[in-house]
């Protein structure tokens, strides 16, 4: 017969793992939970504080030399007095002791570590080894002699300058003069810019200040810990203990209401405060219909201790059906397995259980099949409230992960291979068909001023179709093999709750499709420049009419020459002297480029 406290926690016990069974809608009539045996017994506390000597050293370059400075020995001497009276702290431990007497619950909740005694900072210095106390060093770049070899004139003090005079018979010839070097005014020596001219550079280990100061500080720490144990013998007590163990003293204090009974210092130095709860723990029988009986633990208000699989009874029959009715030749068969795979998603959809780990599937994304499967396991756990085996939620997660691959993949990997195959063959013969009916006069050789002059009229036309294939290879084909895995993968999952699907357009292929596409707008404006005039751009011209590629190159193209080449000419005034020629030259390019793309995109 149970006392009222026992039925209490029996009624706690009970409610909380009908929560679940409910939750997940398992049947009432498949299953029974009754009231099994309770005791009444205490369970002890020691609460025990540790005390330590602990110091903290901070070595700082340079360093204020005031205060409680000494030399290296009497720091050292002075150490040792703090240390020895940290060790003591009498007056500082018994102050720091009453307080926990007076408040021992709220120190017991708390659970933290208490600085009781810390002294005065002290400190010295020593020199730093790397300049001897200097603050200084000899200049690596100029050895400390604060000249450094004239980089202009390489140390010869004068410059040689080639100038072609003619005479007055009209002959040209080249002369040698030399010029007093204007860097070093003809000494072939310049100040060092790493010392200026001083010899000596900045220590970087002590940063100029030629010594170290060691700052340290002595304290008594007071570290709590805390064991739970039983000076009698109770019902499932090892189970109570265990379940105790990994719980904080706060969620002990809620739950128990613990008691101070005694204090007093240890043999160890240690000082504990022992703590006495009532404790109240019953056995709830719970019996499933057509398997086997389970018992959970219950103490006071914390309810379940044990958490037996439950949720194994219910489910693991939908996973062993759905792995055996995997078989070889569905597996091999597409439309075999798919009709098998929706059949057994229909079915398990309806439970709660198997719909939240399907949207667990769904909201993974894209990731890989481990993540997925983690995020699986997870869901199982937090859905059955911990009431399900971990070699199950296992199997569970595996199996959800293998079922919803098919029914609601993210993907179809084999139709980016198919697309691809596909589409380069049919490029190929578009390629072939369209350039065999262009004569090669068409494409007439470049100007010398061209960007492509070297190529020659009778290449022309193998290079150009070889730049048309390569730009539509970029700007068609993957596009086109990302839409159709798309669509692909929509199909496939049609049927499945949206809520378990995962989203088709995903970070990749947002990225594959924006970033080719792009390179294929970039590719056909610059060959518009380039091909201006020749057949190729004529073509391309009025192809990309359907493509609304005129208007976005014209607006890149209007967008190039009223800001980016203006700010390029600007940043051609901050160049040397050797560079500015080439990009002045590349700019003119850009320039004429652009305008020619203009011009050719307005009569598109």
């Amino acid at each position: 017969m149970l006392t009222a406290r026992q039925v209490s926690v029996h009624q706690t016990t009970r409610d909380q793992v009908l929560r679940y069974l409910n939750l997940n809608a398992i049947p009432q009539d498949s299953y029974s939970i009754n009231p099994g045996n309770g005791q009444d017994y205490h369970v002890y506390t020691a609460f025990t504080y540790s005390f330590s000597v602990k110091h903290t050293e901070n070595t700082v370059a340079g360093g204020s030399r005031t205060g409680n400075h000494f030399s290296r020995t009497g720091y050292t001497q002075y150490f040792s007095q703090c240390v020895q009276y940290a060790n003591d702290a009498a007056k500082e431990k018994n102050a720091f002791l009453g307080k926990v007497i007076n408040n021992a619950i709220q120190y017991f909740v708390d659970n933290a570590t208490y600085v009781i005694w810390k002294s005065e900072k002290f400190s010295y210095s020593y020199d730093c080894s790397t300049c001897g106390g200097r603050g200084e060093v000899t200049c690596s770049s100029c050895g400390g002699s604060g000249k450094k070899r004239c980089s202009s004139c390489g140390g010869a003090g004068y410059n040689t300058r080639y100038v072609t005079r003619t005479d007055s018979s009209g002959y040209s010839h080249t002369d040698y003069v030399r010029e007093t070097c204007s860097g070093c005014a003809g000494s072939g020596r310049t100040t060092c810019w790493s010392c200026s001219g001083s010899g000596y550079t900045q220590c970087h280990r002590c940063s100029g200040h030629g010594f170290f100061t060691e700052y340290c500080q002595v304290f008594t720490e007071a570290a709590p810990s805390t064991a739970h144990c039983a000076d009698e013998t109770g019902l499932h007590q090892d189970i109570l203990l265990r379940f105790l163990r990994g719980k904080r003293n706060n969620f002990f204090c809620n739950h128990f209401q613990p008691t101070l009974v005694s204090h007093s210092w240890d043999a160890g130095g240690t000082y504990t405060l022992r703590f006495t709860s009532d404790v109240a723990v019953v056995e709830t029988k719970i019996s499933l219909k057509g398997g086997r009986s389970y018992y959970e633990v219950g103490a006071n208000t914390i309810g379940s201790m044990i958490y037996p699989p439950l949720f194994d009874h219910y489910f693991s029959r939908d996973i062993q059906q759905y792995n055996s009715s995997t078989s070889f030749l569905s597996s091999w068969v597409p439309f075999l397995s798919l009709s098998r795979t929706r059949r057994f998603y229909h079915r398990m959809k309806e439970s709660p259980f198997w719909s939240a780990l399907f949207e667990a599937y769904s909201q993974a994304g894209d990731g890989d099949k481990k993540f997925k499967i983690e995020q699986i396991r997870n869901k199982a756990q937090s859905q059955s409230g911990g009431y399900i085996g971990q070699p199950f939620s296992e199997d569970a997660a595996k199996g959800v992960f293998h079922l919803m691959s098919r029914a609601s993949p993210h993907t179809t990997r084999f139709v980016w291979w198919a697309s691809y195959l596909v589409l380069f063959v049919a490029e190929i013969l578009f390629g072939f068909v369209l350039f065999s009916s262009i004569s090669a006069e068409t494409f007439r050789q470049p100007s010398p001023g061209h960007p492509f002059w070297w190529v020659d009229g009778s290449w022309s036309k193998i290079f150009y179709g070889l730049m048309l294939f390569y730009i539509f290879s970029i700007g068609c084909l993957s596009p086109i093999a990302s839409l159709l895995n798309i669509l692909v993968t929509r199909i496939r999952q049609f049927g499945v709750h949206k809520m378990h699907r995962p989203k088709v357009l995903n970070r990749k292929h947002v990225r594959v499709i924006a970033l080719l596409t792009f390179g294929f707008y970039v590719l056909s404006a610059v060959l518009y420049s380039y091909g201006a005039g020749h057949g190729y751009g004529r073509f391309v011209g009025h192809l990309s009419n359907t493509l609304g590629i005129p208007k976005i190159a014209h607006a890149l193209g209007r967008f190039a020459a009223t800001v980016a080449l203006p700010f390029a000419i600007k940043e051609i005034g901050l160049l040397g002297s050797v560079t500015r020629p080439l990009a002045e030259k590349l700019l003119g390019h850009a320039i004429r480029g652009t305008n020619l793309s203009l011009g050719l995109l307005k009569s598109c």
